[in-house]
């Protein structure tokens, strides 16, 4: 960037500024508290694509549901045996990019699981549920697709072999309704001692018709667009706390419509506060609905210009996931925006690559596009 703002850069153009981000792992926070005025610049090229030969047009913003539902706990009769339930080894993934593959979340697994059990033993009690990923510090992972949990109940002693029975239906179920998850597990393991702390019988049921109540999954999608959802919901966490009087929640929500993000946030908060639960909705940030008409000024500078350097043409697609381009579409509604980038693969992972070949077909790229919309007449190679 600094050959091209180089007063004597043979690359022309007009008025161009270089605006850099931070935090946008993490929220886009950067992107979202941005007060520069921008009035005067009338295009916007987000270099945070990661394939080459494809330019982002369109995003999902998103917005984090924190729930708390208080519990009540009581010491359990001395005729309970306890017994953890794991499921373990789904495929997981993304919640942006995997959310339309029809992975098993863990969490809603597990839950109804215990419904089933419920059903079948109605003094059953939980003592204790797990799910979905944490970092060191202990925050939750909101944007992964749960394919872990666990929790342990509480059943009436004679009840073992009813137990293991609704095991074995929901593993067959289970492979019924998920293909693809050739790698997950249930497991039923007895953990009796017989006196232990568990939740009552009234906050168990609250947990579990709010469990099975929360959306998971694609709740929207694009009239023309079948490659990605308009508007998902990722059950994301659960974990009880340390004194064991709230079970703590987590789910993130995405869509493109920053209207149909804080209806769904809305519909969230409605059932948790259904089941005495509170519900804390850090500041969501917007989407940017897709515009991948090639006609489009930014979008025909860079179809051309990438056929100029490559002889290939440009494909104009969209993402589920974040990225800067949502933030700023909401606070510079004028801005033409577009995301392209170098060929990374294995991004965030220890495994990240990016292709040096593909980095300078993308440098040469950006300044042809800057070089076609100046005044000048010869773009440079």
């Amino acid at each position: 960037m600094e050959e091209i703002l180089d007063p004597n850069s043979k690359v022309k153009h007009g008025p161009l500024a270089i605006l850099a981000t931070v935090q946008e792992e993490t929220g886009l926070f950067g992107a979202r508290k941005c007060q520069f005025d921008l009035g005067k610049y009338q295009f916007m090229f987000n270099l945070d694509s990661e394939r080459e030969g494809k330019a982002t047009v369109g995003c999902s913003g998103a917005g984090n549901s924190i729930l708390e539902m208080p519990l009540t706990t009581e010491t359990a009769s001395i005729d309970k045996r306890f017994y953890r339930i794991s499921i373990s080894g789904g495929i997981g993934g993304h919640s942006a990019g995997n959310i339309m593959e029809n992975r098993a979340n863990a969490i809603k697994l597990l839950a109804s699981t215990f419904a089933v059990i419920r059903d079948k033993n109605p003094e059953m009690q939980i003592q204790s549920i797990g799910g979905g990923y944490f970092r060191e510090d202990q925050s939750p992972i909101n944007n992964a697709i749960p394919g872990d949990a666990q929790g342990v109940v509480a059943i009436n002693s004679g009840s073992e072999e009813e137990l293991s029975h609704v095991i074995d239906e929901i593993k067959a179920t289970i492979k019924t309704d998920y293909p693809k998850e050739t790698k997950l597990q249930m497991s039923l393991e007895d953990v009796s001692p017989l006196q232990q702390t568990v939740m009552t019988a009234e906050s168990t049921t609250k947990l579990i018709d709010l469990l099975i109540q929360l959306p998971h999954g694609v709740q929207a999608e694009f009239p023309d667009i079948s490659y990605i959802p308009k508007t998902s919901i990722n059950l994301a966490t659960i974990r009880i706390s340390e004194g064991s009087d709230r079970a703590i929640i987590t789910l993130m929500s995405r869509s493109a419509d920053f209207a149909d993000l804080n209806r769904l946030r809305s519909q969230i908060k409605g059932i948790a506060e259904g089941r005495d639960a509170t519900v804390e909705e850090p500041e969501a940030y917007s989407g940017w609905m897709p515009n991948d008409n090639p006609s489009y000024p930014i979008n025909a500078q860079a179809i051309r210009a990438y056929k100029e350097i490559t002889g290939a043409d440009l494909s104009l697609v969209s993402t589920h996931g974040g990225l800067e381009g949502g933030p700023f579409s909401l606070l510079y509604p004028h801005l033409q925006i577009i995301s392209i980038g170098p060929q990374i693969d294995d991004a965030h992972t220890t495994r990240e690559r990016l292709s040096i070949p593909s980095y300078v077909t993308f440098y040469r790229m950006l300044k042809r596009i800057i070089s076609n919309f100046s005044s000048s007449d010869q773009p440079l190679e």
